[in-house]
């Protein structure tokens, strides 16, 4: 994949890190709902309609390339955070977006359109440094919202979604 373009119109990015123990890739994609077996194949990250995953450290981090992220619905995010800590990061070309932070299978953080001031959940307090990057960001050119927001998934996660990654051939299912 040599060109990125459409980044800047549709992505989600999840990063899904068990809290005791471990947690599968084969574990985290049964917990999408995607029925008993979703077929698994390999296939280059950015595809709409699928969603890319890999393993990194001991998180799973998930992809995709859909118009509305299949894995930021409120259901799967919640699914996800059962027994983990769930961060996710998306936009549409609709213009929507959000940052998300799910544990234990409820949703602790919301920050629609990537506005600390629309910020809800309980646990908004615990990431108010995060909420101030944002502040900042919102005073900055188009994308410095974006960038922040993936800033702050890959440093509380250690995740990093590079060229590299989105460039190499990844586990993928076929989302809904």
């Amino acid at each position: 994949m040599t060109e990125l373009a459409w980044l800047g119109t549709s992505m989600g990015w999840t990063v899904v890190t068990p809290r005791d123990g471990s947690l599968s890739t084969e574990d985290v994609v049964a917990r999408l709902g995607l029925g008993d077996a979703p077929d698994v194949y390999t296939s280059e990250p950015g595809i709409s309609g699928e969603i890319s995953f890999g393993l990194v450290r001991t998180s799973t981090m998930l992809f995709e390339a859909n118009d509305i992220s299949y894995t930021g619905r409120p259901e799967i995010s919640r699914s996800l955070s059962e027994g983990a800590e769930v961060w996710h990061v998306s936009w549409n070309i609709t213009g929507q977006s959000k940052l998300r932070v799910a544990l234990e299978g409820e949703i602790v953080v919301e920050v629609p359109d990537l506005d600390p001031e629309n910020a809800w959940g309980t646990h908004v307090n615990e990431i108010g440094a995060d909420m101030d990057l944002l502040r900042q960001a919102a005073r900055r050119r188009w994308p410095a919202r974006r960038a922040t927001a993936m800033a702050i998934l890959e440093a509380r996660t250690g995740a990093h979604l590079d060229k590299e990654w989105l460039d190499t051939p990844r586990s993928t299912v076929a989302a809904e």
